[in-house]
């Protein structure tokens, strides 16, 4: 795994070249404006790395995962099967980071006082569910498959929610992202989210003017887990919390970028963390492999900018912040 000190801090490539991001090596390939390629010539056979001009893919994804072990690598592939994620060997992969993490979280027994620091209230035991599929039973998962047949929602990675973690008192649906949520930049082309059923539910989560968050990247795929999530939770009679994970870089939370689009209420809450709360709590627990998920969060790379500079995904040096629970 390449982590920021192994990768140039400034590349500068030719024309349609993709230099090689590791520090020492000369190897260029053709490149072309598009996706990280993940077959053909555009690779450097020394690091076994797809190249592009702002990241790169590995050859093998189980270079960029941290947890191989069989069972490791049976429960990821039971998850993924059926969803559309094949991003994993991408460098800047939410995917690998979010399994990274929370994967050492669950094996370790670390996630339970963790997110007890998160909802500011006991956890005493989790269950989690990676893309809909857990290594234990959850109750929680033919609720989901109902609420989707309730809204009319496909069977896909967009109601497949990354992780879901279910206590003796909560649903948690666990957004990933390791960027901001910003105005007047969804993907282009993108067909809007518009829920088909249940319109009275929609009234009971949402305020009036939901449509209007729509334009903002990232906001679609928020509110459709709000929604889902919680009609789910109310099912498997929980209450609801959308856990919004980001960088401390990227530190707004979902609810101030809503503006007051969702309805709070007792049964149903925003809560804000960042992987560097991961970092810290690593750093302070005496958990297997703590100084693993220590490296792999401090060297996290996030691409390059256009020009050319390297970029950490994120900023574990930044003092602590007091957790926000809305």
């Amino acid at each position: 795994m390449y982590g920021v000190s192994l990768l140039q801090p400034q590349l500068e490539h030719p024309p349609d070249r993709a230099v090689c991001p590791v520090r020492g090596c000369g190897v260029s390939a053709p490149w072309e404006p598009g996706p990280v390629p993940s077959a053909g010539d555009r690779r450097c056979p020394l690091h076994r790395i797809f190249l592009s001009r702002t990241s790169f893919r590995y050859e093998r994804e189980t270079d960029n995962l941290l947890w191989t072990g069989r069972p490791d690598l049976a429960l990821l592939g039971a998850a993924r099967k059926g969803t559309g994620e094949r991003s994993f060997a991408l460098d800047s992969s939410p995917g690998a980071v979010t399994w990274n993490v929370f994967r050492w979280l669950e094996a370790t027994g670390g996630l339970a006082p963790l997110l007890e620091e998160w909802l500011g209230e006991t956890v005493l035991e989790t269950a989690v569910a990676y893309w809909g599929y857990g290594s234990r039973n959850l109750e929680l998962l033919p609720h989901l498959r109902r609420t989707r047949i309730a809204f009319a929602e496909p069977e896909s990675d967009e109601t497949r929610f990354p992780v879901c973690i279910e206590t003796s008192g909560h649903f948690v649906a666990v957004v990933p992202r390791l960027g901001p949520i910003r105005p007047g930049d969804e993907e282009s082309g993108r067909k809007r989210w518009e829920p088909e059923r249940e319109s009275d539910w929609l009234g009971d989560v949402l305020m009036p003017h939901w449509r209007e968050l729509l334009d903002m990247r990232l906001a679609a795929a928020l509110l459709r887990v709000w929604v889902l999530g919680s009609y789910a939770a109310k099912l498997r009679g929980l209450a609801f919390v959308l856990l919004d994970i980001s960088p401390r870089w990227a530190n707004r939370a979902a609810g101030e970028s809503f503006e007051g689009g969702l309805r709070i209420g007792e049964d149903r809450r925003l809560a804000k963390a960042n992987w560097e709360d991961v970092y810290d709590f690593a750093g302070e627990s005496s958990l297997p492999d703590a100084d693993a998920i220590r490296i792999y969060l401090r060297e996290k790379s996030a691409g390059y900018s256009p020009d050319g500079r390297l970029r950490r995904a994120f900023s574990p040096e930044v003092a602590r912040t007091v957790t926000r629970v809305s």
